[in-house]
């Protein structure tokens, strides 16, 4: 018998899990969230947790999207920095802090590739990357508030799922 589990913990499936944590955090801090802007964040939440730790450097995600000729893959990839760059400032500021590589660096990365998306334009995410560009300071916080309410059910929810 598992005991890690919370008796009547229910989260639903994990977009919702996210979602309402991401909403909750967002009252605690005081920043709106667009529609487009929290489904966007909620699915970040939910494809970083798949595929987390962020292994790939910002540096090599950029020479990956230089050497790119199709738009497609471009905005991809872009995505990606942008969305590794607001995660581990959000998310991961200790250990960035701990780290070689200034914050500010890795916030001028993911803003200009959030820039460099709105700028492509091939796809219905436009005006979360805008937001994304414009509020990345707020978004960073907001993902440390997430992390920070979530971080004892997501272990219990993780834990409880280990057989």
């Amino acid at each position: 018998m598992n005991h890690s589990r919370k008796v009547g913990l229910d989260i639903g499936s994990p977009q919702e899990f996210f979602r309402t944590k991401l909403k909750e955090a967002a009252s605690i801090t005081k920043i709106s969230l667009r529609e487009w802007t929290e489904y966007y964040l909620v699915d970040l939440l939910w494809r970083r947790v798949q595929i987390l730790p962020i292994d790939t450097p910002l540096a090599i995600q950029l020479k990956e999207i230089v050497e790119s000729d199709d738009p497609k893959v471009k905005l991809d990839l872009y995505r990606a920095l942008g969305d590794s760059a607001l995660v581990l400032l959000g998310m991961f500021y200790p250990i960035v802090k701990a780290r070689s590589v200034s914050p500010s660096y890795i916030k001028d990365m993911g803003r200009g590739a959030y820039r460099a998306a709105i700028s492509i334009g091939a796809d219905s995410f436009q005006v979360a990357y805008s937001d994304l560009f414009y509020r990345f300071d707020s978004f960073t916080t907001l993902l440390g508030m997430f992390k920070k309410l979530s971080s004892d059910d997501f272990q219990v929810v993780t834990k409880g799922s280990d057989k």
